[in-house]
């Protein structure tokens, strides 16, 4: 890990720079169903939505300059983003990328439920999962409900992004998905935000010394084989793996799921290595180097999880 880090470059890490004269691209969201706001909401419109959104998010990552339609040259990718293809079939000017089904686990017929009764199913969902992890009560914190419908709004996001976006999608009705999903995920998140947080309350009570300048860590001494497939496997390519899901939006297509699928296994190593590593060694002079390029690690691990997270639209949670 160099000057062009995560660490250095925080939430801009894999952007690629623009400039007026990058290539420009305009997504355009069709058959969007209600306006915002509005509901009940169907979840094949959400789905649809959710999609854009991602698409638009991965897009600021990417060579291309968002444009407007009113803005678009005559060299723009065009991309509408659409239930079924294509609702225009007479223009030759756009490519379609289409949001499939949702449908319900047995039948494989198209779900009536809503998204509001989605969210509930899956607020439930994540809440029994926190309770069998945790023995945590319903009563037991106080802001417990809170937290709990960020994770069940992460698990509908993760549940509608994991397949193949002109793939139907089905519904998790029995809290088991095809993925690990958003608990997993965010669980793994909220490991790596406690243990941070502790060092830092441990350096405060002068257990351990400040965390001196990355420049002046020594990065060698990680060298097994987990600290090497987290930083070979996962956070140097990661400018690449960004810029790879959108090597065939001109032809119609994103590899969304390959984005979910990254953070679910991102996030699988870091549970081996918080597992198999003691990051927060005893306070011994020999032991510094190691504690110091354990924290850095598991820093720049946390900042490729939160612009993941952001890409896809979840909010990170600091514990679970």
């Amino acid at each position: 890990m160099d000057h062009s880090s995560p660490l250095h470059q925080a939430g801009d890490y894999g952007r690629r720079s623009k400039t007026e004269q990058s290539p420009t691209l305009s997504l355009t969201l069709q058959n969007a169903g209600v306006r915002a706001g509005q509901t009940p909401q169907e979840l094949r419109h959400y789905r649809l939505q959710v999609i854009y959104n991602i698409i638009r998010r991965l897009a600021e990552y990417s060579p291309w300059r968002l444009v407007e339609p009113e803005d678009v040259k005559k060299d723009t990718i065009r991309v509408h983003v659409e239930l079924q293809k294509c609702t225009q079939p007479e223009l030759k000017d756009h490519v379609c990328l289409v949001s499939g089904p949702v449908v319900e686990p047995v039948q494989k017929t198209a779900t009536k439920m809503t998204l509001d009764g989605y969210l509930e199913l899956r607020t439930t969902h994540m809440r029994q999962v926190a309770i069998h992890r945790n023995g945590i009560r319903q009563s037991g914190i106080s802001n417990m409900d809170t937290l709990m419908k960020r994770l069940g709004s992460a698990a509908v996001i993760v549940d509608l992004a994991s397949v193949r976006h002109q793939s139907a999608v089905t519904l998790v009705r029995n809290g088991l998905g095809s993925s690990k999903g958003a608990s997993y995920i965010l669980y793994n998140s909220a490991r790596l935000e406690t243990l941070l947080r502790t060092f830092n309350d441990q350096v405060k009570a002068k257990v351990y010394d400040p965390l001196p300048p990355l420049e002046e860590i020594d990065l060698s001494i990680l060298e097994d084989d987990l600290d090497w497939e987290i930083i070979y496997g996962y956070l140097l390519p990661f400018p690449d793996v960004l810029e790879s899901l959108l090597e065939q939006l001109p032809q119609g297509s994103c590899g969304i799921h390959q984005f979910v699928r990254y953070i679910e296994n991102l996030a699988g190593v870091t549970s081996r290595y918080y597992r198999h590593k003691k990051v927060l060694v005893q306070r011994r002079s020999q032991l510094s180097p190691i504690l110091y390029a354990r924290i850095y690690l598991i820093m720049t691990v946390r900042q490729v999880l939160n612009v993941v997270l952001a890409v896809l639209g979840i909010e990170p949670v600091d514990y679970i």
